[in-house]
């Protein structure tokens, strides 16, 4: 045993993350099958069949050649015809879309299925197809308006036909939105019958829009007074259009990360420690990943508070999707979960039978951290005193390793553990069975 005691006081955001049901789990990460080789940059459902489509910089998946693109039905993946490849530089597929009936992929690639093309191309379900002439530099975002497909990125051309950082095609043909923007375009949203559209720009159709802007289906239009850096994600939620990205302030009034619009004004919320790249709405709540270490990549957002879910992920999250009522990421990560095999790229979390009610930021002292044999938990003085407590300890399954029933102290200290190294959590309820203080503990 360690005979030095050292007080960890953990981090300021954690709570317990593994539902604490006595019934069971319902708040756990999970591969998808054995996974992907690489970073993933995106996903699309499709309704129709009920199989998800995962996009990124990847060469296999399921142990397949899959380059760039694949499908995973639920049990199994599967290539999709060929995937992409680039002649002259790196190959990314970064947006899917389905559009009349077709699913358009859209990144940095000259060919697909051997067929060439032009960082652009449409799966008929068969074969890979040119989209026109394509768009002669790589595309970021695609986002159907209006009957519509609009493609974002940091093209200026289709063909011979002009068309700056921004495109439509209606099926047939490219044509401009307008005079475009005048940088990237890194994301595009419907928000109250417009298109909104972010990115690194600071004028759309040739006003001042800083990183942000609205296309009405005729002209564009400024949204506020914008920010003051890169917007990388728009995404709506409760009626309320969110933006997520590197920006540190809306005009010159501080604004970190994150804010949302009404569709009048701009408003500032707290914001992690750096910037987010996606949302997802799952269960009801609204979820954000990206590039902020607390939590970790990737976290629950009740307006106020961001809970992690578990350990998180290893490294930055770049995407979110709900497929068969769980919640998928993606992104540049080696792991999750703290470590759970077969999730480079691509993870699922799910809490399809849990709820958040029993969910407390309140977290008890704990040492020595790691421990081996003993750990003492000290809680706080402020909490609801109804003795006695009852301290539960669980594992990543979600399932309970430890019943300590009828503690009338706020201060508990655990022996004789026989728990294999790995991470724990914690759950104190008080009488009445409301939690009262959870978190995370580490066995050595």
């Amino acid at each position: 045993m360690k005979k030095s005691f050292l007080i960890n006081s953990l981090t300021y955001f954690a709570v317990l993350t593994v539902f604490i049901s006595e019934k069971g789990y319902s708040q756990v990460w999970s591969s998808i099958g054995s996974g992907v080789n690489s970073n993933v940059y995106a996903f699309a459902v499709d309704s129709a069949s009920n199989e998800l489509y995962v996009g990124g910089w990847f060469l296999e998946a399921g142990g397949i050649p899959a380059p760039h693109i694949a499908k995973w039905d639920g049990t199994t993946w599967s290539s999709v015809g060929g995937g992409m490849n680039n002649t002259f530089i790196l190959t990314d597929v970064r947006s899917i879309c389905f559009f009349n009936g077709d699913l358009y992929a859209a990144g940095a690639f000259d060919s697909a299925g051997g067929i060439q093309v032009k960082n652009i191309a449409k799966w008929n379900g068969l074969n890979w197809a040119p989209v026109g002439a394509g768009l002669n530099k790589p595309v970021h975002v695609l986002q159907v308006y209006n009957g519509e497909l609009y493609a974002g990125g940091a093209f200026d051309s289709s063909g011979t036909i002009a068309v700056n950082m921004i495109a439509k095609w209606d099926g047939s043909n490219w044509t401009n939105v307008g005079s475009g923007t005048d940088n990237d375009v890194l994301t595009m949203c419907n928000f109250n019958n417009n298109l909104y559209v972010g990115g690194y720009f600071t004028q759309a159709g040739g006003i001042p829009a800083y990183r942000v802007a609205k296309w009405d289906g005729i002209n564009w239009n400024t949204v506020g007074s914008g920010f003051g850096n890169t917007v990388r994600k728009l995404y709506v939620f409760n009626n309320e259009l969110f933006a997520g990205g590197d920006f540190t302030s809306i005009s010159v009034n501080p604004s970190q990360y994150i804010s949302k619009f009404n569709g009048t004004s701009w408003q500032a919320l707290p914001f992690p420690n750096e910037k987010i790249k996606d949302f997802a709405t799952y269960n009801g709540n609204l979820y954000v990943t990206g590039a902020f270490t607390f939590p970790s990549y990737i976290a629950r957002f009740d307006g106020n508070t961001y809970f992690p879910l578990g350990p998180g992920l290893s490294w930055t999250g770049d995407c979110l999707t709900i497929y068969k009522n769980e919640m998928y990421v993606g992104g540049s990560f080696s792991s999750v979960g703290g470590g759970l095999p077969n999730t480079v790229g691509i993870a699922k979390w799910n809490d399809a039978v849990g709820v958040f009610e029993n969910i407390v930021s309140v977290h008890a002292l704990t040492y020595p951290s790691p421990f081996r044999e003993q750990v003492c938990f000290s809680l706080p003085k402020f909490i609801n005193t109804l003795f006695p407590f009852r301290l539960s300890i669980y594992n990543l399954l979600g399932e309970r390793c430890i019943l300590i029933e009828n503690i009338n102290s706020l201060t508990y200290q655990l022996q004789n553990i026989n728990l294999p190294t790995g991470i724990y959590y914690y759950r104190f309820q008080n009488k009445t069975g409301s939690s009262i203080a959870t978190g995370q503990i580490t066995s050595e």
